[in-house]
């Protein structure tokens, strides 16, 4: 099964029947007391992808019934003349990737928006009572306010998993599955149990400035702890299809049998350091501040611009504009992205690189 290629060009991973039966087992160890005969899965991401082959797997192991949608028709916002796959087969259980939900969150939305000021507030309201998770007020919002959207995703729906990405921890490479959050102990900002039968140990990387024990090494703790995971076991591919060179290589795979995991969401660690040094030799840019987190798939920037150069350079704008006028006009903002674009392919960094 080939890599997304979020990282580089796609790789041939080879997948046991060993490795895909641990997968399944674990899943059902951490959530099959949530998998029922009377539940259905609508299933609609394409069998190509690892996520959507083991959930497939796990919902045929536990007897339930799957119905088959597309991404273009899942909602009724998405389909003219008759209703989105949601709504007409009413599923119970979904498991999608974040690019889906955020579509699915949209059609809602604009659903509330179209409802007026009165209906876009009362809906706000009930989904801070929701996250305070104050009993009695999140259960008056739910009947009386949530409905909607509940009915906008069937009105049967009531386990939503999100894989593929920050929320997930999972990637082709470990058969989908290397830490999942059961329902009952959700919680933001983790992403859940490692999955029994897969062994996780963190790995410094020195020269991102990744210590899994900092004190130990006399370094000051700046940061929390920061490491690159590294997983092995049952579920976990024993190599790329015909790549010797990758699989020989040890910032892959470990002469002990673990692989290299990478800590961010693209599965690859991004040195922050080298893309601001690369970035700052623009012209445009006097100073930078590159950052990044786990919950998006690229780094941000924040630059005070080279005024002077950037003046000089600047055509069909007012030349008497203030610096941050500059800064707020669409003309001068497109002209930087060109720029800094010109810098990525130059240097041939990765998309994930990308500001």
């Amino acid at each position: 099964m080939y890599t997304s290629g979020s990282t580089g060009a796609p790789k041939g991973v080879c997948i046991m029947h060993r490795n895909l039966i641990a997968s399944v087992g674990a899943v059902y160890v951490l959530l099959g007391h949530h998998l029922t005969y009377a539940d259905s899965y609508l299933a609609y991401l394409p069998l190509a992808h690892v996520l959507e082959y083991i959930v497939e797997m796990i919902m045929f192991f536990v007897g339930m019934p799957s119905g088959y949608g597309r991404v273009k028709t899942l909602t009724d916002a998405s389909v003219r003349g008759c209703k989105g796959d949601i709504s007409e087969f009413k599923p119970s259980i979904m498991v999608s990737v974040p690019a889906v939900w955020e579509q699915i969150r949209k059609g809602i939305l604009s659903k509330v928006n179209a409802g007026g000021a009165l209906k876009k507030g009362l809906f706000n309201g009930a989904m801070t009572l929701k996250k305070r998770n104050t009993p009695v007020l999140a259960g008056i919002a739910d009947s009386v306010v949530l409905a909607g959207v509940r009915a906008a995703t069937g009105g049967r729906l009531r386990i939503a998993l999100s894989g593929g990405a920050a929320v997930s921890y999972g990637m082709t490479e470990s058969s989908g599955m290397r830490a999942i959050l059961p329902p009952e102990l959700m919680r933001y900002g983790t992403v859940g149990l490692p999955v029994p039968y897969v062994k996780v140990k963190l790995l410094d990387v020195p020269d991102a400035g990744y210590f899994a024990n900092p004190v130990a090494r006399d370094l000051p703790v700046t940061h929390p702890q920061q490491d690159e995971v590294c997983i092995r076991g049952p579920s976990v591919t024993k190599g790329y299809y015909k790549r010797d060179d990758l699989n020989s290589d040890p910032t892959i795979f470990t002469e002990d049998g673990w692989i290299r995991t990478g800590d961010l969401q693209t599965g690859e660690y991004i040195a922050l350091e080298r893309l601001e040094s690369v970035y700052k030799a623009c012209n445009l840019v006097g100073n930078i501040c590159v950052h990044a987190t786990s919950d998006h798939k690229q780094p941000m920037a924040i630059i005070i611009p080279h005024e002077q150069y950037l003046r000089h350079h600047l055509a069909g704008v007012d030349s008497n504009a203030s610096l941050a006028d500059l800064c707020e006009d669409k003309k001068v903002q497109a002209y930087v992205l060109k720029e800094w674009n010109a810098i990525r392919k130059k240097n041939g960094f990765k998309p994930m690189e990308l500001l």
